[in-house]
């Protein structure tokens, strides 16, 4: 199979990786660092695969970007711990005996409740009962030293009771009795296709490892200088780990501009308005700001890819509004290899369109359901980001603001790692040790 053009066809991790894919019958886990290819390797195989696939992943935005759902919606899970017995066999079983494999991003962040109650689903309400996971096959794609599950103070206990996992200790989704039980391979995607020197690849190396030496962090912290961070006069974006940073960057910034912003209201339906009624009309899980407030010269990430046959931009191009009407505005792209040479485009409302996967008895397909649906113009501001949200995206020129200090294992390296050199790196405030948060399971068990 043909690489995309930014993937090297020497690399034998990936193309060992899409044979297992296509001709393999295992469980895979598809594990590599930041850059290795893994969300590409999995838009290229669905295009490519004749089986019924199902995409799923743990954040809402992330199925969005992949035309899936989450997992907690396919299967209908609660946010509380789950027990096998808790599980029940549905009236509609059709959608889950209908695929072939299922597929889940962001496999760090899945809990091992989840993936035993995924498992006890399945066989509820799958093809065979006696398989593992109905008889479905299962495909893990992630980076354990990245983003961890997301656990509650009232899950711990339960987690310690039954699965023997110290209150202090992550549940990750290998600490399942389903993933200890069942065969699952690992790939390893290993060549970094985002970087390309090698000193910086090396040390965003040991700084996932949590075993950086001195230069490692000289060499980071010669890049410390407040003054490169975003401002009204450079294209550069911070990304830091709270929302409450990157609200405060983003509106001081807005405010320097001179003027009114526009406001731009969306249009939310269905399981969308449900999504922001839930969360206390926070915007911070919808694809793109509501209200969104903008001016002529703010700095603007796209949220969405352009449905234009011409492609103009992805979800992750930056740019700068070059002009406003009520229901568009022209966007400068910071990049200048634009087939048409004319690096600034009109961006229109678009539609989001919130899925569920549903089983066609009389065709015996695997469809989409639209549950929901959001229209707005595909926009955030972006002079800062948060890391969460950084994931998959990557920047030329990065200003990594963690003066709030990290809280979650793996943030200082995804935000590190989302810059293209060190030369467009900058930081507001040195590293220091405590802030690369590593847990030491996954050193012991992943090397």
């Amino acid at each position: 199979m043909k690489l995309p053009p930014t993937l090297d066809e020497s690399d034998v991790d990936w193309q060992d990786c899409l044979n297992q894919l296509h001709n393999g019958t295992d469980h895979l886990f598809i594990a590599g660092v930041a850059g290795t290819g893994k969300s590409t390797m999995i838009r290229m195989y669905r295009k490519s695969t004749t089986k019924k696939t199902v995409i799923l992943s743990f954040t809402g935005l992330a199925a969005l970007n992949a035309g899936g759902q989450t997992y907690h919606s396919f299967f209908r899970f609660k946010p509380e711990f789950l027990d096998r017995s808790s599980v029940k066999t549905f009236e509609d079983t059709a959608k889950y005996s209908a695929p072939d494999e299922i597929i889940i991003d962001e496999a760090s962040m899945v809990r091992a409740d989840h993936l035993d109650c995924i498992d006890q689903t399945l066989r509820l309400n799958g093809r065979d009962k006696s398989k593992p996971f109905g008889g479905a096959r299962l495909i893990f794609v992630g980076d354990p030293y990245q983003l961890p599950p997301v656990t509650g103070k009232p899950e711990r206990l339960p987690f310690k009771e039954l699965y023997n996992i110290p209150s202090n200790n992550e549940p990750y989704f290998w600490k399942a009795y389903a993933y200890k039980t069942f065969h699952f391979i690992p790939a390893i995607l290993r060549k970094v296709h985002r970087q390309d020197n090698k000193e910086f690849i090396e040390i965003l190396g040991r700084i996932r490892k949590d075993v950086a030496i001195d230069s490692d962090y000289k060499t980071i912290n010669s890049r410390v200088n407040k003054s490169r961070g975003p401002s009204l006069a450079n294209n550069v974006t911070a990304i830091t780990p709270t929302r409450k940073r990157v609200d405060y960057i983003n509106e001081t910034l807005l405010r320097q501009i001179p003027g009114e912003p526009i406001r731009y209201d969306a249009v939310l339906t269905g399981d969308f308005a449900k999504l922001k009624a839930r969360n206390n009309n926070d915007d911070g899980n919808l694809p793109a700001d509501d209200p969104l407030y903008l001016k002529i010269g703010a700095r603007v990430i796209f949220t969405k890819n352009d449905g234009n046959i011409a492609g103009r931009w992805v979800n992750g191009t930056l740019g700068k509004v070059a002009a406003l009407g009520n229901d568009w505005a022209d966007i400068t792209l910071d990049d200048n290899k634009t087939s048409q040479g004319n690096k600034t485009f009109r961006v229109h409302r678009v539609t989001w369109e919130k899925l569920r996967y549903k089983f066609n008895s009389a065709t015996g397909e695997l469809e989409t359901k639209v549950t929901g649906t959001m229209i707005q113009l595909p926009l955030r501001l972006a002079w800062a980001l948060t890391i969460h949200k950084s994931q998959g995206l990557t920047f030329d020129r990065l200003h990594v603001d963690l003066s709030t200090g990290t809280f979650a294992h793996g943030q200082a390296y995804v935000a590190l790692s989302r810059c293209r050199t060190l030369d467009g790196l900058s930081l507001e405030t040195p590293l220091y040790p405590n802030d690369i948060k590593v847990d030491n399971e996954i050193k012991v068990l992943w090397e």
